[in-house]
């Protein structure tokens, strides 16, 4: 029982000699409450056992291996928006000369990139009609590269961390302050800050130190420590950890709320059967961070921020801070706002302008704020790579993963562009447009990821004599066996 073609057929040509699609899917049979697995099953029904894979307990590396040289392959991502950079991540690794295009198939309880790119804020139903149009809707996506970030985090040894503190004006345990949230007045009028103008001219020899440790130039990370901006830093023999931004990364209360459900979840996983579970979860744990600000320091005192390569001072009171690269926060919240508002910002924002935002969160009563629409958050710049030195422990998240962050140096720099899958479909222009600041591209060819018959998907009804070869490719009787390609990764 499958929807797809023989491996022969794979590279079948359109009148226009386009290749045909192949779509493959992960899925984590555990997400979406038990949904994962049944998804996983209709999948494996409707495409082949061979084109679908449980990512556990294997993960997606030996399913791409298999598919690595497919030309126009699209891979569904079935789980969370972990899920998407664990595929993306693995793509790195194996170095694939064709890159496949990722479509999220939301299972997860933020799933921001599935919502940036129309797939929707949940994937709820495993029926067959529901599944065979979503399968279409992949066939008929439209290309979009994203811009992707390499985070470095290096502690901080203790022996370092008194003289930074010193240099930094920071006191060795920061106060605690008042409410970051009384009184609070117009965000922008409160934006206390040193402005800061991005020209790819200003990049000093700061964000060089950055890429060249992350390209591995020896010469450059010996000679780090001499050029490095931030005062008295040695950055060799310490503990170093590696991440890839996809969505945002983000230090303060709003990743402590991320990190309190995440133990939750693992020591109680019975509890965590369905999004809906999860978020009612993650705003009782919201509120709990919201009353721990009350008496919990302000970023300023512990944090030094550079964004490329200059010192950014922290507006007073903010408890979070958040590196932005889609305009998708925490379940769908754009909290950048109207890209007709010039504040701190320097070129109109887009998912491959090579830039991310850079934003601050004040308290629990800002985000709720933000979460209804009524503010955003406060814009402190655009850049191309920034700095941030913690000295003391905090909670950070990427791309909605929650960790805990030792005093550490993080440096953020341009990692690649992602290959992803925007879904067209049901008046798709205008979010393509605020994605990219171009307008839609045209329709594709006839038969060039399309299929005009939606009675192709159902694998028991032959194809009509007059239906063109394009189509008739992707009908399979339920007596046809599709094959994997062979194991070593040549053409099929």
């Amino acid at each position: 029982n499958s929807l797809n073609m023989e491996p022969s057929d794979t590279h079948v040509a359109s009148p226009r000699g386009a290749v045909e699609p192949t779509v493959i899917a992960f899925v984590n049979p555990k997400s979406g409450g038990g949904l994962g697995q049944r998804l996983l099953e209709k999948l494996q029904f409707l495409l082949g056992d061979d084109h679908v894979f449980s990512l556990i307990p294997d993960g997606p590396e030996p399913g791409l291996k298999r598919w690595r040289k497919t030309r126009n392959l699209r891979v569904i991502a079935g789980g969370g928006d972990g899920t998407v950079g664990w595929i993306l991540s693995i793509c790195d690794k194996l170095k694939l000369k064709r890159k496949p295009m990722i479509v999220p198939m939301p299972l997860g309880t933020a799933n921001d990139m599935s919502r940036v790119l129309r797939w929707g804020s949940n994937f709820t139903s495993s029926s067959t009609a529901d599944v065979e149009e979503f399968v279409q809707n992949v066939k008929d996506g439209i290309p979009l590269k994203m811009d992707r970030w390499q985070l470095r985090t290096t502690d901080i040894p203790l022996d370092s961390l008194k003289r930074l503190r010193s240099e930094y004006g920071f006191s060795s345990e920061a106060d605690a302050e008042d409410s970051n949230d009384v009184d609070e007045k117009d965000d922008e009028e409160e934006s206390h800050y040193e402005r800061v103008t991005i020209k790819a001219e200003d990049e000093d020899s700061d964000a060089q130190i950055v890429r060249d440790q992350l390209t591995g130039d020896k010469a450059a990370q010996d000679g780090a420590q001499r050029k490095a901006s931030t005062p008295s830093l040695e950055i060799a023999n310490m503990g170093v950890k590696e991440y890839v931004v996809n969505n945002y990364f983000s230090i303060g209360f709003d990743s402590q709320v991320m990190l309190d459900f995440h133990e939750q979840r693992h020591s109680r996983p019975g509890l965590f059967v369905h999004p809906v579970v999860n978020k009612a979860v993650v705003g009782v744990h919201g509120m709990s961070a919201g009353l721990k600000n009350l008496v919990s320091p302000a970023l300023h005192k512990f944090v030094h921020f550079e964004l490329d390569g200059k010192p950014v001072t922290l507006p007073k009171r903010i408890h979070a801070l958040v590196i932005l690269q889609i305009p998708s926060y925490a379940s769908g919240t754009d909290i950048w706002g109207s890209y007709d508002k010039t504040t701190n910002q320097t070129q109109r924002p887009t998912v491959n302008d090579g830039l991310f935002e850079v934003i601050g969160i004040k308290g629990i009563l800002h985000i709720g704020r933000m979460f209804t629409g009524i503010s955003t958050g406060l814009r402190l710049g655009q850049g191309s790579s920034c700095v941030m030195v913690v000295t003391q422990p905090i909670a950070m998240q990427v791309d909605g993963e929650p960790y805990w962050l030792n005093p550490s140096r993080c440096e953020l720099a341009f990692h690649n562009q992602s290959k992803l899958l925007f879904n067209m479909k049901k008046k798709g222009e205008k979010k393509w447009t605020h994605l990219t600041g171009t307008e839609p591209p045209e329709p594709q060819p006839h038969g060039v990821g399309s299929s005009a018959a939606a009675t192709a998907i159902d694998p028991k009804r032959n194809p009509s004599p007059s239906t063109p070869r394009s189509q008739a490719a992707d009908v399979v009787f339920e007596k046809k066996k599709v094959r994997a390609p062979p194991d070593n990764g040549e053409d099929h």
